[in-house]
């Protein structure tokens, strides 16, 4: 059993020595060598500002970190089908029908639903107080009562209609703007001013990168020597601003992109050519656009708060790292 035993390991030692050595030693056949020689063959034909994507993406797993953050963003936009309640259709509804300014056939429509609610409504007040004088009995008032209820969802869209429709009479009125009937379930959620989470993760996430940023060479003791090189202090960290700002503005256009998605699939978005002051919410807006080109404006300020951050971070850590030098 013995000599058995030792044969059996001096099978087996002998295979795994062959393969550590062709892992850490490869043979010029070995794929591993091959991946190595590709891998070299990239970093060679970098740029320095694509070797300081390599060393933050890969290097210090920032890419991982992208895909983190990019995970949340699809997490968040909701793309699952939704039913929508009876007002909501016929809001839609109404919305896809007379789109853009209040026409006559858009009042005449909404007129003739209310003066249908108006009557119906004083028809069920008399039915009530016709049960109490005792003229109808509790048949009669059921009928009644049953008919009144089964037009609700009629009252809840009529009046989420007609706020609308008197806020673009005042807008009118008031500013001179011609506003338009647009689907506000869609542009509400667009501009929702609230700090989502899909924000938040996206700010700690470029913040994260930031403080990586300096790492390696950090790790590698090649500050001091980067103090020493023409290019070392200033235009070094130039490109790696710069990359920065590139992967916030990638970051940023991939979260807005998916969350239009999610609320086109959701809502759906037309009416981009009218003014902006149509969506109630935006009423204070000072100038002359249409939602399209605020949608534009508003996508360039967020871009601006966070390249801003990103900067002020960038500016503290390097103050931080030439504090040693400097003295």
């Amino acid at each position: 059993m013995v000599l058995a035993i030792i044969a059996v390991i001096c099978i087996v030692l002998p295979g795994c020595a062959i393969v550590k050595a062709k892992m850490a030693y490869p043979a010029a056949s070995g794929s591993l060598k091959i991946r190595l020689s590709l891998l070299l063959q990239l970093q060679e034909h970098l740029s320095r500002t694509g070797f300081e994507a390599y060393k933050l993406l890969i290097c210090q797993k920032g890419l991982l970190l992208l895909l983190a953050v990019i995970a949340v963003f699809v997490k968040q936009a909701d793309f699952t089908d939704t039913i929508s309640s009876g007002y909501q259709e016929m809001y839609e509804s109404f919305i896809e029908r007379y789109e853009g300014k209040p026409s006559e056939a858009s009042k005449q429509e909404l007129k003739k639903l209310g003066d249908f609610l108006d009557e119906l409504s004083k028809e069920y007040q008399q039915a009530e107080s016709d049960y109490e004088a005792g003229k109808i009995d509790m048949d009669v008032y059921a009928l009644k009562q049953s008919k009144n209820a089964a037009y609700e969802t009629e009252r809840i869209f009529y009046a989420e209609i007609m706020t609308q429709a008197k806020y673009l009479e005042n807008l009118k009125t008031e500013k001179a703007i011609d506003g338009w009937y647009i689907n506000l379930y869609s542009y509400n959620a667009l501009f929702d001013n609230g700090l989502n989470i899909e924000s938040f993760v996206l700010l700690i996430g470029m913040l994260l990168l930031v403080f990586g940023v300096f790492w390696e060479e950090r790790m590698s003791g090649m500050d001091a020597l980067l103090r020493l090189c023409k290019e070392g202090r200033q235009e070094l960290d130039k490109r790696k601003g710069r990359l920065l700002g590139i992967i916030a503005v990638i970051m940023l256009l991939i979260q807005n992109t998916l969350r239009i998605t999610s609320i086109y699939h959701l809502h759906g978005i037309s009416g981009l050519t009218a003014p902006v002051q149509s969506i109630p919410k935006l009423t204070a807006v000072p100038i002359n656009c249409s939602i399209l080109q605020f949608m534009i404006f508003h996508l360039l300020i967020k871009l601006v708060v966070v390249l801003f951050i990103l900067t002020f971070a960038f500016w503290g850590l390097k103050k931080i790292r030439n504090i040693k030098y400097d003295r």
